[in-house]
């Protein structure tokens, strides 16, 4: 099985995980169903690990009774996965700095960045 792009077609699609410890596992299954077609993207392993660490970093730092939403787009160049949660912002540029795992995200993927929504975070990135 060789590589190739991320998609020929466009794909964005997007679900609800629970606030649990089953949100990482959900997560990967849900980004290998929507990003992997017919041969394996080149950055899948990325992307599955880098979606694991956002999600768990939600899950911990979220709401406990409020979903997590994780979107994810998918072309011929880009996997962007944004995963938003309720609760307690923070400031995700310090917490890559100080070794959490938002560190890999910093040093795997191609952009990423946080913002604060309504009610909580936004926490994105791009391989």
């Amino acid at each position: 099985m060789g590589t190739q792009a991320w998609s020929l077609e466009p794909v964005k699609a997007a679900t609800q995980l629970p606030a649990n410890r089953q949100a990482p596992g959900l997560a990967r299954s849900f980004l290998w169903t929507t990003a992997v077609r017919d041969t394996l993207p080149p950055e899948m392993e990325t992307a599955t690990l880098l979606v694991s660490e956002v999600v768990s970093n939600a899950v911990h730092s979220g709401a406990p009774d409020a979903p997590i939403s994780l979107t994810c787009r998918v072309d011929s160049e880009t996997l962007r996965a944004a995963v938003r949660n309720r609760g307690p912002r923070f400031d995700a540029r310090d917490a890559a700095r100080a070794g959490h795992g938002l560190r890999l995200v910093s040093g795997l993927a191609r952009r990423w960045g946080a913002r604060p929504i309504e009610g909580g975070m936004e926490v994105w990135f791009e391989v």
